[in-house]
Parts: structure tokens; C-alpha cells; sequence
């Protein structure tokens, strides 16, 4: 097996009046990747002028322009990722033409699709004659953005959270439990055990975790990141918490 870069960076939010010179400061580093992930949490499209009614605007339909794809281009990313809470803030039209748009650039978007056997597709890049694949899941957003078998969406891993007091105190604080809905997590599995014989490195991608709290992992990213990697992951990318997070090697894998 030849030698890959592999590179992964957080959440893409890009601002209309800047966007052409977001990445000025890093892109020499990101160039040097073979292939450069990230998460996109708005639409590349001039598409879409009202959020579709699932989430209002003023909560956090994020701006878009179709000239943002040049930029993340320039940059070096090579995969996005669309199974997020922003996938569907401006409606479906916008969403496909977001990832049409990618396309046309050379970025291989993933991780959403027209229903749910769609968006649980796969995507492998060969690269020097290795096979790299990627799955995303997703477990925060608004309910309606996950796909169904005749709705479009992302790729849902959803979570129980339960609440325990465990001091006889009254008003103290509670210990929170979270674990991931069986039946996403048994997709989830079926999923990496189908494409583990056809890619070299499998790699799953999660959008998930407790936003803009240091430090703090939900019980149930480490039960299904274990999951993931005990049916054949080989690397575990987190998104969505803005901020850094822990890093665990679990088996003699990575999970970020």
C-alpha cells in the first residue's frame, strides 16, 4: 500500500463578504494532502431563499453562495460532507444543487441523498491504487432532516438521553446518560461490515457530540465510534462540537 495524506478539518462555514480569503492562512498545508475531508455546514448554491420550514431562519439558516465552492476548491478539499443540522436549512432544491455543484468542481460530496438507501451510499476514492471509503452519520439537527425511504436527508444515528440523580439533594445536578437508538446503530454496522471487503481504509465520519462544551464526550459517541471500529473502521472524524475535542485510540485506532 502506498503512502496517503490523509487530512480532516471540523465544521466549513464560510461568510459571503469574506469567503474568497478564509482559507488564505492554511491552504498550504491543506494542498499538501492526497485527500482533505471536512464537514459542510451551509449550501454552495444561489438556490433557496427561504429555509424549508423545518427549521425558522432565525434559529441558524446559515447564508450560501454558489462562489463559495472555488474557494473551498482553492483550499484543497478533496471530500465534504452534507449529513449535518444545516443540510436542509434552505430546502431541498438547494441541497442537490449544492452537491451538483461540488461535482462540477472536482469535491465529492457525501453523506446526504434523494432517500435513505441513497444517502447510506458509500463513497470510495482511489488513490496511487488505494481504496479509501467513508460513511456519515449523523445525530443532531432538526427532526425532519434525516432521510426516510421516500424523503431526502442524511444518514441518522439518533441517541436516548436519560437524566439520573444520584445525590439525595434536591436541585443538585444529574448525571446524563446518552446511548444510540438500536436500530441506527445495527444500520450503522451492517453498513461498515458491507464495505470493509472493498476499501483499503474505512473511514466514518460522525456529526454528533455536545456543542461548544470542552472536553465533555456523550456516552453515546463512544459506543458507537467502539461499535464502528470492532466491525472493521479503521479512523473515527467527529464534527459539530466547534471546538476541539478528546482523542482516543481504541484497539489501535483513532477516533478524533
Amino acid at each position: 500500500m502506498n503512502s496517503i495524506v490523509l487530512m480532516a478539518v471540523g465544521d466549513i462555514i464560510l461568510d459571503l463578504d469574506n469567503h474568497a480569503t478564509a482559507f488564505d492562512r492554511v491552504k498550504h498545508i491543506l494542498r499538501e494532502g492526497d485527500i482533505v475531508f471536512a464537514n459542510c455546514d451551509q449550501t454552495f448554491s444561489d438556490i433557496g431563499t427561504d429555509p424549508n420550514g423545518f427549521w425558522p431562519i432565525y434559529v441558524s439558516a446559515v447564508p450560501h453562495s454558489a462562489s463559495m465552492v472555488d474557494c473551498v476548491k482553492d483550499a484543497g478539499f478533496t471530500v465534504l460532507n452534507f449529513g449535518n443540522n444545516h443540510s436542509l436549512d434552505w430546502g431541498y432544491e438547494s441541497a442537490f444543487d449544492c452537491m451538483d455543484n461540488c461535482r462540477t468542481a472536482g469535491i465529492t460530496p457525501f453523506g446526504f441523498g434523494r432517500n435513505l438507501l441513497e444517502a447510506r451510499k458509500p463513497t470510495i476514492i482511489e488513490k496511487d491504487g488505494t481504496k479509501i471509503g467513508f460513511l456519515n452519520y449523523c445525530s443532531v439537527g432538526p427532526d425532519g432532516y434525516e432521510a426516510t425511504q421516500n424523503r431526502p436527508g442524511h444518514v441518522p444515528l439518533r441517541a436516548h438521553t436519560y437524566y439520573q440523580q444520584w445525590d439525595p439533594q434536591p436541585g443538585t445536578p444529574p448525571i446524563t446518560h446518552s446511548f444510540a437508538y438500536r436500530e441506527d446503530l445495527a444500520s450503522m454496522v451492517a453498513d461498515i461490515q458491507a464495505l470493509r471487503p472493498q476499501v483499503d481504509i474505512l473511514v466514518c465520519t460522525y456529526h454528533w457530540g455536545i456543542h461548544y462544551v470542552p472536553g465533555k464526550i456523550a456516552g453515546y459517541e463512544k459506543e458507537a465510534a467502539h461499535a464502528a471500529i470492532d466491525v472493521g473502521a479503521d479512523i473515527i472524524f467527529g464534527q459539530h462540537a466547534h471546538l476541539p475535542k478528546g482523542i482516543e485510540v481504541y484497539k489501535g485506532k483513532t477516533v478524533f
